[in-house]
């Protein structure tokens, strides 16, 4: 045993050694443009869970973010993004009886549970678990407390005797709590005027012609609103203001594509601020559900384009299957009213 830990400690060392010379070559600025790509990608594959990373190294990834070349710059992104998973604070779990969840649910009266047979559809015991008779609650105590179940299998056949669930909500990064290799990511995006040459830049990162949505700029971005909260709110909303409003031809679509990447990302990474919802459990989406509902009814004509955008966004409903049964009747009625409609790619949609 003493053999394998003085083995692992020399392996550690020596990935602590490789980190920190590569770290240190990067700044030094001895290397070509070439062998500087070749050490920032060996960096990449070097990042991992099982060790700490040095924080040499998240110093210079977090520099590269403003650097000249544009190739060294993607790799801290896909670098700022990786640190930030491996960082991520931990998801809050608790774990109860199906008895007293549904106990905390009805407000004490009883319901019969099917737990030892097979009995698919729609039971008195899972009505619970659908959109339909749903309250939102209303302090964000109650939220926390909710028990969302995000597998759409739960309770359609039977149930488990111990259901094990995320709260909702999740530890978060303050000022006053962070390790070291946190704090060099916070003070960095905390400074404003980092936060306007770093987006500046991503926004004449393509060359090409064809503007794409990038999906490892929107990850980072996630990832520093999920594990920082609404700390950098402020300074990515000036920058939002600007890019929106550019004016400059030549910039204006690149600016939009950045202005998308990060908005997405606060979205996205906002889940656990405060009464915020995710796909799986449709009472988390309860307002957008709602939403949907009311283009569903809307009698209004419109154009053949208007019509298939509507219905490819009622399509997304799909993912929460037997858990919005009311929605789906709404559907079914307002569908057969259009199956004869005049333009074939409305009725592709429904059929869908």
């Amino acid at each position: 045993m003493e053999t394998y830990e003085v083995r692992n400690q020399a392996n550690i060392q020596s990935y602590n050694k490789l980190m920190e010379t590569l770290s240190s070559l990067l700044k030094g600025n001895i290397l070509s443009w070439r062998q500087q790509e070749m050490a920032m990608s060996f960096l990449c594959l070097l990042l991992q869970k099982h060790v700490p990373i040095p924080s040499s190294c998240i110093h210079t990834f977090v520099d590269l973010l403003v650097h000249d070349n544009i190739e060294l710059r993607k790799y801290a992104v896909k670098s700022i993004a990786a640190i930030c998973r491996l960082q991520k604070p931990p998801r809050i779990y608790v774990e109860k009886s199906i008895d007293e969840v549904l106990h905390e649910h009805n407000n004490g009266s009883s319901t019969v549970i099917i737990r030892d047979e097979c009995n698919p559809g729609d039971r008195d015991d899972n009505l619970w678990i659908t959109i339909d008779g749903y309250k939102p609650p209303n302090t964000q105590a109650e939220w926390e407390q909710m028990c969302f179940l995000d597998k759409t299998f739960h309770g359609y056949y039977t149930w488990p005797k111990m259901i094990k669930y995320p709260m909702n909500k999740r530890a978060r990064y303050t000022q006053n709590d962070m390790p070291e290799q946190v704090t060099i990511i916070y003070n960095r995006f905390i400074d404003k005027n980092f936060v306007i040459q770093s987006t500046n830049l991503m926004v004449s990162d393509e060359n090409t012609d064809e503007i794409n949505f990038n999906y490892v700029r929107y990850t980072m971005f996630k990832s520093l609103f999920r594990n920082f909260g609404h700390a950098f709110v402020d300074n990515f909303m000036e920058q939002l203001y600007v890019f929106i409003h550019e004016k400059t031809q030549e910039k204006q679509e690149d600016s939009h594509r950045v202005a998308a990447e990060i908005v997405a990302g606060m979205i996205r990474g906002s889940k656990y601020w405060t009464l915020e919802m995710e796909h799986g459990d449709p009472r988390r989406m309860y307002q957008l559900i709602d939403f949907i509902r009311t283009l569903i009814n809307n009698q209004i004509n419109s154009n053949t384009f208007t019509e298939t955008s509507r219905w490819s966004l009622i399509q997304t409903l799909k993912m929460f299957q037997w858990r919005i049964p009311s929605i789906w009747c709404t559907i079914h009625e307002h569908a057969k009213e259009l199956l004869d409609y005049s333009f074939k790619p409305v009725r592709e949609h429904i059929a869908k």
